[in-house]
Protein backbone atom coordinates (compact mmCIF):
# COMPACT_ATOMS: atom_id res chain seq x y z
CA UNK A 1 0.00 0.00 0.00
CA UNK A 2 3.48 2.33 0.68
CA UNK A 3 4.18 1.32 -2.72
CA UNK A 4 0.83 2.87 -4.32
CA UNK A 5 -0.19 5.44 -1.89
CA UNK A 6 2.82 6.64 0.29
CA UNK A 7 1.64 5.38 3.33
CA UNK A 8 -0.37 2.26 4.27
CA UNK A 9 -4.15 2.68 3.99
CA UNK A 10 -6.15 -0.45 4.94
CA UNK A 11 -9.81 -0.29 3.47
CA UNK A 12 -10.56 -3.99 3.36
CA UNK A 13 -14.34 -3.46 2.11
CA UNK A 14 -13.14 -0.70 -0.36
CA UNK A 15 -14.30 2.54 1.58
CA UNK A 16 -11.32 4.56 1.32
CA UNK A 17 -9.98 6.73 -1.89
CA UNK A 18 -6.79 7.87 -1.52
CA UNK A 19 -4.66 9.36 -3.90
CA UNK A 20 -2.08 7.37 -5.97
CA UNK A 21 1.20 8.25 -6.44
CA UNK A 22 2.08 10.22 -9.55
CA UNK A 23 4.81 7.66 -10.77
CA UNK A 24 2.62 4.63 -10.04
CA UNK A 25 -0.58 6.19 -11.59
CA UNK A 26 2.48 6.93 -14.85
CA UNK A 27 3.58 3.62 -14.32
CA UNK A 28 0.17 1.30 -14.07
CA UNK A 29 -2.25 3.91 -15.90
CA UNK A 30 -5.54 1.58 -15.20
CA UNK A 31 -4.91 1.85 -11.70
CA UNK A 32 -6.11 4.63 -11.19
CA UNK A 33 -9.52 7.13 -11.69
CA UNK A 34 -9.35 10.17 -13.61
CA UNK A 35 -8.92 12.41 -10.39
CA UNK A 36 -6.22 10.61 -9.34
CA UNK A 37 -7.45 7.89 -6.71
CA UNK A 38 -8.22 4.67 -6.31
CA UNK A 39 -11.23 2.71 -4.53
CA UNK A 40 -9.16 -0.25 -3.18
CA UNK A 41 -9.29 -3.43 -1.18
CA UNK A 42 -6.54 -3.94 1.08
CA UNK A 43 -6.12 -8.01 1.52
CA UNK A 44 -4.01 -9.47 4.39
CA UNK A 45 -3.28 -13.11 4.65
CA UNK A 46 -5.16 -13.25 7.44
CA UNK A 47 -8.32 -11.98 5.58
CA UNK A 48 -8.44 -14.11 2.40
CA UNK A 49 -5.09 -16.89 2.42
CA UNK A 50 -5.71 -17.65 -1.15
CA UNK A 51 -6.12 -14.09 -2.65
CA UNK A 52 -2.92 -13.04 -0.48
CA UNK A 53 -0.87 -15.68 -2.14
CA UNK A 54 -2.55 -14.61 -5.72
CA UNK A 55 -1.63 -11.00 -4.55
CA UNK A 56 2.39 -11.94 -3.41
CA UNK A 57 2.62 -14.35 -7.02
CA UNK A 58 0.98 -10.95 -9.10
CA UNK A 59 3.65 -8.46 -7.45
CA UNK A 60 6.84 -10.37 -8.51
CA UNK A 61 5.87 -10.91 -12.04
CA UNK A 62 4.71 -7.11 -12.46
CA UNK A 63 6.58 -5.14 -9.49
CA UNK A 64 2.76 -4.22 -7.93
CA UNK A 65 0.99 -6.43 -6.02
CA UNK A 66 -2.20 -5.37 -7.27
CA UNK A 67 -5.16 -6.60 -9.67
CA UNK A 68 -7.69 -4.66 -10.75
CA UNK A 69 -11.63 -5.42 -10.54
CA UNK A 70 -14.73 -3.84 -12.02
CA UNK A 71 -18.02 -4.12 -12.70
CA UNK A 72 -18.27 -7.39 -15.19
CA UNK A 73 -20.69 -6.25 -18.17
CA UNK A 74 -19.92 -4.47 -21.98
CA UNK A 75 -21.75 -1.23 -22.95
CA UNK A 76 -25.69 -1.26 -22.66
CA UNK A 77 -25.57 -5.23 -21.42
CA UNK A 78 -26.35 -6.06 -17.57
CA UNK A 79 -23.95 -7.34 -15.21
CA UNK A 80 -22.44 -11.33 -16.03
CA UNK A 81 -24.13 -13.40 -13.49
CA UNK A 82 -23.38 -16.45 -15.42
CA UNK A 83 -20.21 -19.00 -16.28
CA UNK A 84 -21.45 -19.22 -19.73
CA UNK A 85 -21.83 -15.76 -20.12
CA UNK A 86 -18.50 -15.19 -18.35
CA UNK A 87 -17.02 -17.44 -21.03
CA UNK A 88 -18.77 -16.20 -24.10
CA UNK A 89 -17.03 -12.79 -22.99
CA UNK A 90 -13.50 -14.20 -22.63
CA UNK A 91 -13.44 -15.23 -26.20
CA UNK A 92 -15.42 -11.99 -27.77
CA UNK A 93 -13.74 -9.26 -26.19
CA UNK A 94 -9.60 -8.90 -27.36
CA UNK A 95 -8.88 -6.48 -24.14
CA UNK A 96 -10.14 -9.16 -21.50
CA UNK A 97 -7.04 -11.38 -20.89
CA UNK A 98 -8.09 -13.42 -17.78
CA UNK A 99 -11.19 -14.38 -15.63
CA UNK A 100 -10.83 -15.11 -12.49
CA UNK A 101 -13.67 -17.47 -11.08
CA UNK A 102 -13.80 -18.82 -7.43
Amino acid sequence: LEQVFGRRVQSPYMSMGPRVLEEVATRYPALAHFDGSARHQSVSNHDEPWLHALLLAVGQRTGLPALINTSFNTRGKPIVNSLRTCMDLLDELPDLDYVLVE
